[in-house]
């Protein structure tokens, strides 16, 4: 609690005296309830997070982040710095708790940082929608520092949401070296542009009663399909008209082999 009042109490200094006084008396980590330990990470984290790093680790707690490793003091003061930035920007839960597991030698697609984000983050119940959206973090961080098709780039939109997005972006623009700048921003202007055209899917996307009505659609799967095809369509710039999103489709029916009624 005292690495976390630091994060969260402005002002709030930890006394050397009560710090050694704390590690002489507290339990093992091991003995305590996860969620409970859980509780405190998440408050240290949602402030000034480079403070609560700095607290547990003159507490020697940091193991208790990491499920029993413990950076050393390099990886701790890279780790720091780039906490210290994503509190800066604003960012969020799910963003700060990744940056704890994600590698900077990590493999297209991390594996590894999401199996040992997700044995971190189970035990200290936060909930299965934000251990998912930052187990998928860690995994997919290292996405965005290649080139990214505008068609993977809106499936992933359209499969995680604008806002996983955003922080995926935060996350790689913290770990993103010199030389990785130029995709990052190149990916991050096709991000920009898919939210603008998101913005405008009622005036530009039919809805599956029309759907159904003009191509003679039976209720179903079908429907479902043909309008995610004509959503990554529309965000990927193909789309400029109702009239040519319901053309398009009809191309699409024909090529899967159709589903009309009747």
């Amino acid at each position: 609690r005292l690495a976390r009042f630091a994060s969260s109490l402005p002002g709030f200094i930890v006394d050397p005296a009560a710090l050694r006084t704390c590690r002489a008396v507290r339990p093992p980590v091991r003995g305590c309830a996860g969620e409970r330990i859980g509780r405190e990470i998440r408050l240290g984290l949602e402030g000034r997070a480079h403070l609560f790093l700095d607290a547990l680790r003159s507490a020697e707690l940091l193991d208790a982040l990491f499920g029993g490793e413990r950076p050393d003091d390099g990886q701790f003061d890279a780790l720091r710095n780039r906490m210290e930035r994503l509190v800066s920007w604003g960012a969020s839960l799910s963003v700060r708790a990744a940056a704890l597991f994600c590698r900077a030698d990590a493999s297209s697609v991390d594996e590894g940082g999401a199996l040992r984000a997700r044995r971190a983050l189970t035990p200290w119940r936060w909930g299965d929608a934000l251990v998912d959206g930052t187990t998928e973090l860690v995994r997919r961080r290292m996405i965005l520092h290649g080139p990214l098709t505008p068609e993977a780039m809106a499936r992933l939109f359209i499969s995680r949401g604008a806002n996983f997005l955003g922080d995926l972006f935060q996350l790689a623009l913290v770990f993103a070296r010199e030389g990785a700048l130029a995709r990052w921003i190149g990916n991050r202007a096709l991000f920009v542009a898919m939210i603008a055209r998101s913005a405008c899917e009622r005036e530009v996307l039919p809805d599956g009663e029309l759907l159904m009505e003009r191509l003679a659609l039976a209720p179903g799967p079908a429907v479902g399909e043909v309008l995610r095809f004509l959503r990554e369509e529309h965000l990927v710039g193909a789309l400029r008209s109702r009239e040519e999103a319901l053309a398009k489709a009809a191309r699409f029916l024909r090529t899967k082999g159709g589903h009309h009624a009747g």
